[in-house]
Formats: C-alpha cells, structure tokens, sequence
C-alpha cells in the first residue's frame, strides 16, 4: 500500500511539474541566501520553466545552481531592490505582486512571488514590456489628440442635441469648441444652446437644427457649404456622429474664397464676352497627342461645324493663300523645335472664295524638364481693318496733294491708326486672359474609365452569351476560366481607377439591397477555380446570428472580400482559405456591424513588413512580388473603402503559418427576401405587347450584346450607330424604350437626347432614355440624368443588371 501511494504522490508531482513546464507562465524555483547578519544578500536559482528561459533569454543549464549576482551582474545595484523584495517573502512568507523594469535584461515584468517554505521563493513571471510600450504610446496620442483639437486649424466643437416631446430636433448645446471654432464666430459658446450664441438661427434659410439633428439621430454624415445670416460668413462644414443624440460639427471659413469665385465667374464672363466683340478666337495643340482644341469663336471665323472635331492640320492650308500658308508652316516649325513665338497677318480664302486677312500668334509651353509638349495661340480675324487701313491709305494719298487742310486730315488719320494699333495691343492681352480661361477641362478619370470599359464590356459580355448557348463541360469550364481572367483583369482595372478616384475623394458608396450568403458565394465562385488547380479548399461560415440581407454597397463588399481572398490563394500553397462572418455588435433596428475574416494557411508575413501592408504601391518584398505579383494597390484601396462603411482593416499574422484579415463595416437591414434570378423574363410585361427598343450605339461588339438579348426576350429592335441616325429613327417609329450610348461619331447621346425630348414635347409623350456609357466615375449619372435621360447603366454591361433595368422601365 505504501508503495502504492508513492506511486500516486510521484505521478502527482508528475503531473503538477508537467503543467508548470508547458505553462506560457515564466516560473522560477530560488533559494535565498543571506549574510553574516541573517540578512538577504543573493539567492540561488534551483528550478526554471520553459517560460521563464523564453522570457528572459536565461538558459536552465546556465544559471541553475548558480547565484543571481553571477547570472546578473549588477543586479545588486538595481534602482529595485530585487534580493531585498524576494528575501521579505522568502524569510516571512506571504504573496507579493509588482510590475518592474529590470535594467540588466532590458525589459518590464509583472511579477508574483510567494514563498512554499521558509528560506525559498516562487516567482511568476509575465514579459510586459510591449504592454508598456503601448500605454505610453496611448498617452502621447491623448496629448496629441488634445493639442491638436485645441490648437488645430479648423474650427471644431461638439455638441448635444435638444429635442420636443414629438422627439424633433429643435436646439442643441455646446459642450466644447476648440480656440479656432471661437476664433471664427467670434463667440465663446461652451454651455450655451445654439439659439443663445446665434439668435434668430432657428429663421435661418438654412435649417441647421434640422440638419445636424438628422446627423444626430440617425449617425448619417453631412458635407456642405453653407451662409450663416446671423454673423455675415460663408462656411465649409461637416457633421457626423460621436454618439446617438451627440454630434461634431467641424468649420472652415471659406468667406474669401466664395468672394474670390464670384469675381472669377465676372471675369471668365468678361473674357468670354470680349472675344465675342472682338472676334478672337484661341486653340490648343498638344504635341504628345496631336490633339486639337478651337475655341467657339474660332470655329465661327473659320466656318465650321462646332459640333464636330477640329479639322486636322492638313486642312487648313485650305483656308490660306500659298503664301501665307507657308509663312505660318515656317513660323509653327521653329515654335515647334525652338519654342520662338510668332505673330503674323496672313491672307485668307473665305468660304465664298474671296480673299481676307487674319491676325494670329503662337507659342510654346514646356514642362517641368524645359520639353516643348503644347502650343498655343489665337486668331483674329482683321479683314475689316485691313480694308479700313487700305482704304484709308488711298484716302491718305489724295490728301497729300492737298493742302494744308488735307495735311492736318492726315494727322488725324494717323492718330487715328495709332488708336486702333493700341485697340489691338489690348486684344492681344485679352487674348493671352481668355486663352488661360479656356485651357481643356477633359477628366482623366473620364476618359481612362471610357477607353479600357468599352472593349471589356464586349469581351465580357460576349462570355455572358456565349455561356447562355449549349455547351460541352470541357467548353463550359474553358468559359468559367475565360469569365474569372477577365473578371480578374476589371478588378486590375477597377484598383487603378479606385486609386484615382481614392485620392480625389470621388467614391461614393450605393444603397441597395442584397443578399450576404449570395454575395459570399459568388465570391466563392469567382476563385473557385484557381483554388481547385491548386488543391486549394475554400468555404464560407455564416454565424447564426448573421441576417442574410442587408441594405449597402454590394459592389464594394465584395470588391474587399474578393481583393483579399485571392491574396490568400495567392500565398497558399497547401490547405485553403477560409471565410467567416460574425455579428460583432448586438441588432437594432438602425444596422448590423459585421465582421468579415479571411483566414488563411499560407506563408503567413514577416513582422518586420506588417506595416508596409496597407500602403500604397507597397508590397511584403521584391522577391514576393517577382514570385507572386500585384499591383500594391489592393489593400489600400480596401482600406480606403472599408473606412467609407464606417469600419477598419487589421491583419493578425502568423509567419510560415497563415495570416487572417479581419475587416468590419455597418450595414443596414432588410427585411425583404431578395432573389436572384440571372435572366427574369421581360416578355412578362405589363401591356403583353411587343416591345420596341432603339439602340444608339458605336461599338459593333455592344450592339451585338445588346441585339443578343433582344432576340432571347423577343423585342423589336432597331440600331443605330450614332446620335444623328438614333433621332431620326425616333421621329419616324415609336419605341418602348431607348438605350442610348453616351460618346458616338457626329452626334453625341446628351445632343441626341435634347432633341428627342424636344420632338417628344410637341408630341406630349415621353419614352423611358437608358444611358450606356464606360464613363464610371462621380458625377457621370448626374450629367445624364440632366441631359434628360431616365437612368444610367455603366459598361461592361451585367445582363443581369441590363435585364432589371430593363423590367423597371418596361
């Protein structure tokens, strides 16, 4: 029996030094060691964890059986008593707990010691140095965020919203505004209701109460630019929520700035008015594209079309004597090559094949590297003068051989000259001012977004079609992969125009409706290829508090999902990638805030990279990118996006064992069930009638899209290749509906457009006008929607979202 209780007491201890030694606890065994007077002086190291070797870099085998003086030189003479505090316990027992910086091993610790028996001491250790590290950095950027909400250049101040009994925003308090805030208003408002610091502002034409009170309520963020009567002043303002019923109203005066817009609008008003009277004209030639920019007047001097391009460079030797032609042709070379300006008057052949003068000058304009890149000029058109002179001459030639009278006549007549030479030296001022004004407002965004969408959307939609035919599953799979290329080729494509737009601050988030549990698995969809020629899995969880639908920017969702899912198949070789959605706050009836998690078995990231993750144009390291590729732009435009959705983007990372993204956004509920059905039928129309559709298209690869669905949903359609033919198409036939491009030869959709309406209004009806353009970026929907049109479809064209739009306006 003795033996057999020795047995359990050994597995006992066993068992109990097994948990200490896999502890992530540092735990230390020490005998203390005391001098001559019975006093601590040293104590010696008996035992040590795993733990505690990896927390203070100690190996077992060096320092068991030795002192801490030898292990520790110095410790002795530590700020911290350390024998003395450990030789307290050891001698009269008790349990002690302290955090302490230990100088020899550089480091902070929190510490427990107690003692089993007297003469030896346990210490638990736990390495707190980052801890500390962090609570110093949280208390600079308190200061930091103090200074800066104190002394900062914009006006800040934080209110408290006041409402009736019926719950309607109708005052609201001040309970801190910063010193520019005060400096802008002139008033001190801490503590007061805004109808105390501004009276009357509740009369105000603008509803500030009720705008801010909107923000207070309901967490929606306000940008606008607005006239406050009470003090005389223009402002730049922003609203958002800090909490429910509190909100941070921020300030910029902009008074001078409006005051400076007003005179500016006069004086483009001005430039344009004195190149009407005085019949100057400008253009621009850009050397590195050849492209050719006349200004309205221009095209009046010269008779031409101002609905068309400018002729090309070829034509205008038909506008002057050969003469003259040459001249210019010299003048323009040595501008071209040397950049010397000129200023000649040439002769002309008007449209009626008589002969006139013109007064023209150009120059050149170089970049930053001294590179002559455009030119620039102006025309006149001075047939009338030069008559005048001549006439004038000839006049001056008879009075010569008269007298006296007739010399004092010529006098006036040279004064007279002198005054229209000075004329003319002010038109040449006025046409240096309304060149400048009429410099080439073309977007780039605009016109990147046109040239890339516009054969994208017939690749892609040639997919869609084809995809709808009979196919073998070898054809179909070569499709799927045909379909994931090019999708993945509009994501390279979307990275770099969201860059763009990023940093212009032109994105702008939808609200729609949609389903979660779909929108994941078309994610799942899209890489589910590249994930299964790997042997990679890849799936999906849905915790059972998440609602499948919600109200939001689908597109956006999954444009971050996406953008990190295929970074995870990217960096995976074995294993697969796993997506995992929980709700991370209680429901209401406002939102969800949804936490995505991306988590993968991968190469994982190196630490000392883990802050170059979210930059732009930055990538983990030369090598990754030669091995893997990329942009750099992805996860900054993640970043970019997630916060619009009022959320972050964080990575934990697990170097050599996988990295989990973790994002988080707030969305809206739905209570509606949305369904998804690819190809709803529109011969279900409300009229059961045949429906007659004009297509206003350019590009054949569209039409042939376009003209693919008509015959699937049995409509009538009639084609148009530009804006010119769609009109007279319209005038002659009645049509159900209209898809009208935007960019076409000879007539454009927004002139097209005007005209219909116009022929529509005589006729008092009105056709449903769908706009189809690759322009895609902020502003776009508007500009058409003003030109007259109903709605807006930006290429490639989803047929799923061409056969919606299609049932909404049928």
């Amino acid at each position: 029996m003795k033996e057999h209780s020795k047995d359990n007491e050994k597995r006992t201890i066993d068992f109990y030094k097994s948990i200490i030694e896999s502890s992530p606890t540092g735990y230390a065994f020490h005998k203390i060691i005391l001098d001559e007077h019975e006093k601590p002086c040293d104590y010696e190291f008996v035992e040590v964890n795993k733990a505690f070797e990896k927390l203070t870099e100690l190996r077992g085998s060096d320092i068991v059986g030795r002192k801490v003086t030898e292990v520790l030189p110095g410790i002795e003479n530590d700020a911290f008593d350390w024998i003395g505090f450990f030789g307290d316990v050891a001698m009269y027992g008790g349990e002690k707990e302290i955090e302490q910086f230990s100088k020899p091993l550089n480091r902070w610790y929190k510490v427990t010691v107690y003692s089993p028996d007297k003469g030896y001491f346990v210490t638990q250790f736990t390495d707190i140095t980052q801890l500390k590290v962090y609570q110093n950095e949280l208390i600079e950027s308190d200061w930091k965020f103090k200074a800066l909400f104190e002394k900062g250049p914009i006006g800040v101040a934080y209110h408290s919203m006041i409402y009736n009994e019926l719950g309607e925003p109708i005052d609201y308090y001040f309970i801190d505004a910063n010193q520019k805030y005060q400096a802008l208003t002139g008033v001190n408002p801490i503590g007061m209701r805004v109808t105390e610091v501004f009276p009357g502002i509740e009369n105000d034409k603008f509803d500030w109460i009720g705008v801010f009170g909107k923000v207070a309520k309901t967490g929606e963020t306000v940008y606008f630019e607005q006239y406050l009567e009470q003090n005389n002043r223009w402002y730049e303002c922003a609203g958002y929520q800090y909490k429910p019923d509190h909100f941070v109203a921020v300030f910029t005066e902009i008074t001078e700035r409006k005051e400076l817009e007003v005179k500016l609008k006069q004086h483009v008003d001005d430039l344009l008015t004195s190149q009407r009277t005085s019949h100057l004209g400008t253009w621009r030639l850009d050397l590195t594209t050849n492209q050719v920019e006349w200004s309205e007047e221009l095209y009046k001097m010269y008779g031409f079309d101002p609905s068309l391009p400018p002729p090309p460079y070829t034509e205008h030797m038909k506008l002057f004597t050969p003469s003259s032609w040459k001249e210019l042709s010299t003048s323009l070379d040595k501008t071209k090559t040397y950049g010397i300006p000129y200023e000649l008057v040439l002769e002309t052949i008007t449209s009626d094949g008589s002969n006139g003068w013109m007064w023209v000058m150009g120059e050149a304009i170089k970049d930053l590297e001294g590179n002559i890149v455009t030119l620039r000029g102006a025309a006149q058109d001075i047939t009338e003068r030069i008559r005048t002179e001549k006439e004038l001459l000839k006049i001056n030639d008879e009075l010569i051989l008269n007298s006296e009278e007739l010399e004092a006549m010529n006098e006036e007549l040279r004064a007279t000259l002198e005054s229209l030479e000075e004329v003319n030296d002010e038109l040449v001022v006025s046409k240096k001012m309304a060149d400048e004004a009429n410099i080439a407002k073309g977007q780039f965004l605009s016109n990147m977004s046109h040239e890339i969408r516009t054969p994208m959307n017939g690749f892609i939609g040639m997919l869609q079609l084809l995809q709808m035919t009979d196919l073998t599953e070898e054809q179909e799979n070569f499709i799927k992969t045909a379909r994931t290329s090019a999708d993945s080729l509009l994501v390279l494509v979307n990275d770099i125009l969201d860059y763009s737009r990023m940093e212009a601050d032109k994105i702008e988030l939808e609200k729609k409706s949609f389903n979660l549990k779909e929108l994941i698995n078309e994610v799942i969809a899209l890489f589910k290829i590249s994930a299964e020629g790997a042997n990679l899995y890849i799936k999906a969880t849905l915790e059972d508090d998440v609602p499948e639908c919600f109200i939001g920017d689908p597109y956006r969702i999954k444009q971050v999902l996406s953008n990190l899912v295929g970074n995870a198949i990217k960096f995976t070789e074995n294993g697969g990638v796993n997506i995992i959605v929980k709700n991370s706050t209680a429901q209401s009836s406002e939102g969800v805030k949804l936490e995505f998690l991306v988590k993968d078995t991968g190469i994982g990231i190196p630490k000392d990279k883990l802050n170059l993750l979210f930059k732009r144009f930055n990538q983990v390291d030369s090598s990754t990118t030669r091995l893997y590729g990329g942009s750099g732009l992805g996860l900054s435009i993640c970043k970019g996006l997630v916060e619009k959705m009022q959320g972050e983007i964080w990575v934990v990372n697990r170097n050599g064992e996988g990295s989990s993204f973790y994002f988080t956004c707030v969305l809206l509920k739905d209570k509606v069930s949305i369904q998804n059905n690819l190809f709803p039928s529109l011969k279900q129309n409300k009229s059961q009638k045949e429906i007659n559709v004009l297509l206003a298209e350019d590009d054949e690869a569209s039409r042939m899209i376009i003209e693919k669905l008509a015959m699937i949903n049995a409509w009538s359609i009639t084609v148009t290749k530009n804006g010119k033919e769609a009109v007279e198409s319209f005038k002659k036939n009645p049509f159900d509906i209209v898809f009208m491009d935007v960019q076409m030869p000879i007539m454009n959709g927004y002139e097209a457009t005007g005209l219909i309406r116009d022929f529509e209004y005589s006729k008092a009806i009105k056709t449903p006008i769908i706009a189809l353009t690759a322009y895609s970026i902020k502003g776009d929907r508007e500009k058409c929607l003003t030109a007259g049109m109903d709605d807006y479809l930006p290429k490639p064209v989803d047929l799923k979202a061409f056969n919606d739009l299609a049932l909404k306006w049928l």
